[in-house]
């Protein structure tokens, strides 16, 4: 008669304790990186908009400008 010995139950034990944290580990490395890729784009992101809001708003500026020298040329001011 065979009994299973508590050291093989131990032994199984300790191998999926240990399959699970490097699967834990290798899923944080993962997560990590993840999270980082997503900063990265967030960064992009802002930098675009606040280039557009800049570019926008020096356009804005430039047309302003140009319609008060029109102005000023049509009024007789230059």
């Amino acid at each position: 008669m065979t009994e299973h010995c508590p050291c093989d139950t131990v032994r199984e034990l300790k191998e999926t304790v240990l399959r699970h944290d490097r699967q834990l580990s290798r899923d944080h490395t993962e997560f990590a990186e993840i999270q980082k890729d997503l900063q990265y784009i967030r960064e992009m992101l802002d930098r675009k908009n606040r280039f557009n809001a800049s570019a926008v708003s020096s356009l804005i500026q430039a047309l302003c400008t140009l319609a008060v020298t029109l102005i000023a040329a049509k009024m007789g001011f230059s």
